[in-house]
């Protein structure tokens, strides 16, 4: 039911940027060339080779077809043209076609995995037709013909979210492939996501506002929808498409999450039960399908998930293994909170200036991949928050195990992924030599913890020991350790990956092929002797085999040699011992490549059966390594443990943004940086709201953002940068920090604004922490007054939710006076003279202003401008003085009517005399 055929048949790839217009390939690639395309030939007509092509084309219509043609990969029609425009590669032709050239373009063999990048990048898909026989076998099963077309297959579907090789890869993030089915309403979906590379699964059914979150979690490289859902795409999908696709504005990059729509049956959840029964590999699938815990919507992106991966990998599958399903097991975080607290990301969209950067000092890929993960998903759970930190404890309590531990994990390579790659059958012998190092590691890794570990008594370090341990009694360990050698080849074709004595047959071949190298070089002799001639050479070629090549000025007389090729400047010969050594050195080494090949099949097949012992060792090799990191972080930097519970207090002492304090550390400034505090919902404090003024670079923002990300950090089960923190679990964090234009959606910064707050009035809770930070500055002051008044009112009373609400609205001050449990704060700042001293220290009160002249005169505004604005709030500051000081004056209760309007009237003329 999952055959490639049938998704090649049903299956189109729909990509806002998935390739570009024809008509555009055509105007840059094809010049004024008359090139023919694929619709208007006759298939019949053209060559064997072609009519072989477009069979495997019209069974992969969707997809960039490379077909191997000798030592060359080759591209024909319309993938010539796109092809040669997206790799900028020479467009040239294969002849013609009742007088219209027929296009060509190509790359040689052995670069695929370069142009294969490239390709990707543009949110195309890939199908990889090989040639599976040589042309001696070609010519062996086509005696009647002089020249039959080799077989071909196709060999590797390749798409963003179904890669598995490392070329491909980022070592130090997930790559996630996710499908989404909806209610017929379209209010509910099934969203499924699955990282192949690696086997995590997980299955979520969610309302439409929690997409946002999902999606901004795992990032995912491509996107399976139906037919139905490409019309009515919700739009939290729809804006996260177009915000990672740069090449709807026609952009040399390519789209980071690819939409693909297949056909409405993959979406059919009746074979999934018989499905997973038929593949142990999705074996913990079984028991929450069979116990009823996935709803018919999450079945159905499950379906149409598996299905995908099914025909991508050629009915393969990787071991799964199964995370949480309720959305509520993790802290909800949507993509404008994650970017504006640069949780993964930083500078430029790299890692830099981002919190992983800070956190990660992970010594291997897979601890980097897991913390990665748990920075993208904070926990809910207390009990689960505190078994991490837990964890962590352990290893802050013991740096000399940490420290002898670290070298150990750094010796490891990638298992998580090599293991995958066996399954699929994708990896070669340095995979299973990645797999026996790591379990080797494992053994020496239990034996320098056993002690620390059995005296601690914490349940899972304990049963992870057991583990690792596990591995020394495994028959696997035993056979890769006893048959691999040490240096390993990445391709099965290399060979050599076997150790002498292993196979007594094997070992015979093997000498047989190598030993024709040392024929060759006593035939070479005998032949130098034989015909006198020093400038005889003893060559090898794929196309003739063994062959004596000697200048044309010195030819060969010998009736015993005879011309096989004669090039300019040399001739070649071949003899009858040639031939015998050619017949030899061909048997043998053919004998070994199978020999070999069988053994390793062998040995895929124990890694296969021992995959439960390998995923448990990897995953927690992922785990203590990240355990190893943050514990090597929380000392260099004073980091403590916090309280995690289910109160609804948020109190943290001497709280620091852990990035800003990195980098004043590193950049070496000779500054410290100014820990505040918060004090929420706690036995001293019933506050849930802070409204905060003060001047610009204050420490406002910085000051918002510590207080979030202490609660990230603390529920992904780290340390906190604090002096001591109580945290009653938060549901969420919202974040309305800093905006921008919206280009592509035609949307203002003040529209963004507005958009992010509902999203947050509409989603939030009364576990929520809310971050706002100048809202409404992007229209007039009374609009942007009344509308920011407005909503810190409604999250203060109506959701009653922890809000931190920064402006430079000081009337909005006015309301802590109205509300229980709002309080004003302040960022302080003196002035001196022209310029500011900013203490970045935040205390109870309102700021008198915001200091925004002095903080310009500090960015270099010119001198004459700075002089006319100090002159221009002058008259303001003494225009609102003369008002002010007049009606002070005034005796309102000894007036009569008459002088009551002469005074309203001189108040008129004052205010409206400017």
């Amino acid at each position: 039911m999952f055959l490639a055929q049938r998704f090649c048949h049903h299956a189109r790839v729909f990509s806002l940027v998935a390739s570009l217009p024809p008509a555009r390939c055509f105007a840059v690639a094809s010049g004024n060339r008359d090139f023919i395309t694929s619709d208007g030939v006759d298939k019949e007509q053209l060559t064997p080779a072609l009519q072989q092509y477009f069979k495997f084309k019209e069974q992969y219509k969707d997809y960039v077809l490379f077909f191997r043609m000798g030592d060359f990969y080759e591209f024909f029609f319309e993938d010539a043209i796109k092809i040669s425009e997206i790799l900028g590669i020479a467009l040239t032709t294969r002849g013609k076609y009742k007088g219209r050239d027929i296009p060509l373009c190509g790359i040689p063999y052995f670069t695929i995995d370069n142009y294969l990048k490239k390709v990707l990048r543009r949110g195309l898909k890939v199908a990889v037709c090989d040639q599976v026989e040589t042309p001696s076998e070609a010519k062996k099963r086509g005696k009647k013909r002089k020249s039959p077309v080799l077989e071909r297959a196709v060999v590797r579907l390749i798409s963003s979210g179904t890669l598995v090789e490392e070329a491909f890869l980022t070592p130090r993030q997930s790559n996630f492939l996710c499908s989404l089915s909806s209610s017929p309403n379209n209010t509910h979906y099934g969203f499924s996501v699955i990282d192949i590379s690696t086997g995590e699964v997980a299955v979520h059914n969610v309302e439409e506002s929690h997409l946002s979150s999902l999606l901004a979690r795992y990032d995912p490289h491509e996107m399976l929808i139906s037919s139905h859902l490409q019309d009515h795409l919700p739009p939290s999908v729809r804006n996260f498409i177009r915000a990672n696709n740069p090449g709807i504005l026609d952009a040399p990059d390519s789209p980071s999450c690819m939409l693909s729509v297949v056909d409405d049956s993959y979406w059919d959840d009746s074979s999934l039960a018989s499905l997973i029964l038929q593949h142990s590999e999705l074996s913990i699938l079984q028991q929450p399908l069979s116990r009823g815990s996935f709803s018919s919507m999450e079945k159905q992106s499950l379906s149409a998930l598996l299905a995908y991966v099914g025909t991508m990998q050629m009915g393969r599958y990787p071991r799964l293994f199964f995370t949480e399903t309720e959305i509520s097991a993790t802290l909800e975080l949507d993509k404008n909170t994650r970017d504006s607290l640069n949780l993964t990301r930083g500078y430029h969209n790299s890692t830099l200036g981002s919190v992983l950067h800070t956190l990660d000092h992970t010594a291997t890929v897979m601890g980097s991949r897991c913390l990665h993960n748990r920075l993208s998903s904070p926990l809910t759970s207390p009990e689960a928050i505190n078994g991490r930190l837990d964890v962590l404890a352990f290893f802050m309590a013991h740096e000399a195990l940490t420290t002898a531990l670290v070298p150990l994990l750094r010796s490891l390579s990638d298992s998580e992924r090599s293991f995958q790659r066996l399954l699929l059958q994708r990896g070669g012998p340095q995979d299973l030599g990645v797999i026996r190092d790591m379990m080797r590691t494992c053994l020496r890794i239990a034996q320098e913890s056993k002690k620390e570990v059995e005296a601690s008594n914490n349940s899972y370090l304990l049963r992870n020991l057991h583990v690792l341990e596990a591995v020394e009694s495994s028959p696997l360990f035993a056979t890769l350790s006893r048959v691999l050698n040490d240096f390993l080849p990445l391709l099965l074709t290399e060979g050599g990956f076997i150790k002498s004595g292993y196979s007594t047959e094997l070992d015979k071949w093997t000498a047989l092929a190598q030993n024709s190298s040392e024929l060759v070089s006593s035939l070479q002799t005998k032949y130098v002797e034989s015909t006198h001639n020093t400038r005889l050479k003893l060559k090898w070629s794929e196309n003739l085999g063994y062959f004596v090549e000697v200048p044309t000025s010195a030819p060969v007389t010998e009736p015993s040699f005879f011309t096989c090729q004669v090039l300019k400047g040399h001739l070649r010969y071949k003899t009858p011992e040639l031939n015998e050594l050619d017949q030899m050195k061909y048997h043998a080494t053919e004998k070994q490549r199978r020999l070999e090949a069988a053994l390793f099949g062998e040995l895929k097949e124990a890694v296969e059966k021992e995959g439960d012992l390998i995923r448990q060792c990897n995953s927690f090799l992922a785990a203590l390594d990240v355990s190893c990191a943050l514990s090597k972080v929380c000392k260099e930097y004073g980091y403590v443990r916090p309280v995690v519970d289910n109160s609804t207090s948020l109190s943290i002492e001497e709280l620091r943004h852990p990035v800003v304090e990195d980098l004043m550390m590193k950049q070496n400034r000779g500054k410290t940086f100014i820990p505040n505090g918060i004090d929420m919902n706690s036995v001293t404090s019933p506050t849930r709201s802070y409204v905060i003024t003060g001047p610009n670079m204050g420490g406002k923002t910085t000051y918002l953002r510590s207080v979030a990300l202490c609660v990230v950090l603390a529920q992904m089960g780290c340390y906190v940068p604090a002096r001591r923190a109580t945290i009653g679990v938060i549901d969420k964090v919202f974040s309305r920090v800093g905006s921008a234009d919206d280009i592509v959606n035609d949307r203002s910064t003040f529209f963004n604004e507005v958009a992010e707050t509902v999203t947050i009035l509409r989603n939030a809770t009364s576990r929520s922490l809310i971050l706002i930070d100048e809202l409404g500055r992007g229209t007039s002051v009374e609009e942007g007054v009344a509308l920011a008044t407005s909503v810190l009112q409604y999250l203060h009373s109506m959701v009653a939710c922890k809000t931190l609400f920064a402006t430079h609205y000081h009337s909005i001050t006015g309301l802590a006076a109205k509300n229980e449990g709002m309080r004003n704060f302040r960022m302080c700042a003196i002035p001196t003279g022209k310029s500011l001293l900013l203490s970045y220290r935040l205390e109870p009160g309102v700021s008198e202003q915001s200091y925004g002249l002095f903080i310009a005169r500090m960015a270099g505004m010119p001198e004459a401008v700075m002089r006319e604005a100090e002159r221009l709030m002058r008259e303001k500051k003494e225009e609102k003085g003369r008002v002010e000081a007049y009606v002070e004056k005034l005796d309102v209760n000894a007036m009569t009517p008459v002088q009551a309007l002469v005074c309203l009237n001189e108040v008129k003329e004052m205010v409206t005399s400017k």
